[in-house]
């Protein structure tokens, strides 16, 4: 079975995505982007975010969840994939 993967996805730049990186920040490559595990989803997120991805263990889409900004949590998201 495939292990799940959490990537954060962010403001685009020039039509092209960015990914969220622990360190760094933003960042436009995705090799660079840090994998989350679904705990993700419960937790603060950068000020910026899109959208949360889970990929599996090779890369796959499975799920996508775009972050919908609430006064109330910081964590409200409309599964669209």
């Amino acid at each position: 079975m495939n292990e799940r993967n959490f990537y954060i996805f962010g403001p685009l730049s020039g039509g092209d995505p960015s990914y969220y990186n622990i360190d760094q920040g933003w960042v436009y490559e995705f090799e660079d982007a840090t994998p989350f595990t679904g705990e993700i989803l419960t937790l603060p997120l950068p000020q910026g975010t899109i959208a949360v991805l889970a990929l599996s263990d090779d890369f796959e889409p499975l799920d996508q969840y775009d972050h919908v900004p609430s006064k109330e949590s910081n964590n409200f998201f409309q599964k669209t994939y």
